[in-house]
């Protein structure tokens, strides 16, 4: 199993190959966060960590992201949470992908509303009523269901309500 010093030496051999110039990167380990997903490294110019001077400094230095699963590393976007990142390399296996208008119908938990699901799910997306049912019965007989909605944001919303009513849903990521 990987540890938190073998994956930030991933990071510094990724960050190496990166083309700094004469700047050489050094991780930040105060900044340094752990998920299930793999370790998430910020990092700065050893020069700058040094002596502060500002013109030393590394600007628009992204997240650096070593996965657990022995994959490659990789840049993160700075302009969204890190936990975003992990669920979308959780969901397809790229911690950089954008979320989709479509949700994942998983499964449900006792107590499970199907009607109130069908009303929902018809209200956050282009689902007549007969394919809202039908994805709700594929659902609760064990089969992961794919809805296609209206934006990100409704797909976000639909997955919130869906939640609310018993059923176990995620916003899906990919290209």
């Amino acid at each position: 199993m990987q540890s938190t010093e073998s994956a930030g030496q991933s990071a510094l051999t990724f960050l190496g190959k990166q083309g700094f110039g004469e700047a050489v990167p050094v991780l930040i380990d105060s900044a340094t966060q752990e998920f299930d997903e793999g370790w998430v490294f910020f990092y700065q110019s050893k020069s700058y960590v040094e002596t502060g001077d500002f013109n030393e400094s590394l600007v628009g230095n992204a997240p650096c992201f070593v996965p657990r699963n022995g994959s490659a590393p990789c840049f993160i976007s700075y302009h969204r949470p890190i936990e975003e990142s992990m669920r979308a390399f959780r969901l397809c296996g790229d911690a950089s992908a954008e979320a989709k208008a479509q949700v994942k119908l998983l499964g449900w938990e006792p107590g499970a509303l199907s009607v109130s699901a069908i009303q929902v799910i018809r209200r956050h997306s282009m689902l007549g009523l007969a394919a809202a049912k039908k994805a709700v019965d594929s659902c609760l007989s064990g089969s992961p269901t794919l809805i296609d909605t209206i934006s990100v944001a409704s797909a976000s919303v639909l997955v919130a309500e869906l939640s609310n009513l018993n059923f176990l849903a995620e916003v899906t990521y990919g290209a």
